[in-house]
């Protein structure tokens, strides 16, 4: 419709001209004439979406054996990403943390998370709760006090 038809606002009204009028500067002597859209604009619209290829572009989001979704082929889940996006870390920023990620994964995968947030809700719950309860069966790997850990470690050597 872009090409058929030039818009203008007139006394709060929306007006279409013929952009060939417009091109060859006929539309002066056509000022103030307002074209029927009611037939031209669905027409025009309706023909074009007809004509147009779907654009279909794969999300980079892998699913392993586990469960565990990860982001571009590379180790790197999907929660890390969601986690480093809702600290208010940039895409860019994410990449420089995570070097195996290209810059488009991650602008495409926190899109799709944003679309789908309500579907990946679940998937985010069972992750936390099966992280602490690993965490709770190891508490070595706890960072709670690693640093007295290391001091003693260090004056026994």
């Amino acid at each position: 419709m872009g090409d058929l038809l030039e818009a203008r606002i007139e006394r709060g009204k929306i007006a279409f001209m013929p952009r060939a009028l417009v091109d060859r500067g006929i539309a002066e002597g056509l000022a103030g004439h307002t074209f029927q859209t009611d037939r031209l604009a669905p027409l025009a619209c309706a023909s074009h979406n007809r004509n147009m290829t779907p654009l279909v572009d794969s999300i980079p989001l892998t699913r392993d054996a586990h469960g565990v979704y990860r982001v571009g082929g590379t180790r790197v889940t999907l929660d890390l990403v969601v986690r480093a996006f809702h600290r208010g870390e940039r895409a860019e920023s994410i990449v420089r943390k995570f070097t195996s990620l290209q810059l488009s994964d991650v602008y495409q995968v926190i899109g799709y998370y944003l679309k789908y947030s309500a579907e990946f809700a679940t998937y985010f719950e069972k992750r936390e709760r099966e992280e602490r309860d690993l965490l709770a069966a190891h508490p070595e790997w706890s960072p709670k006090g690693l640093r007295e850990r290391l001091l003693a470690r260090r004056k026994i050597q």
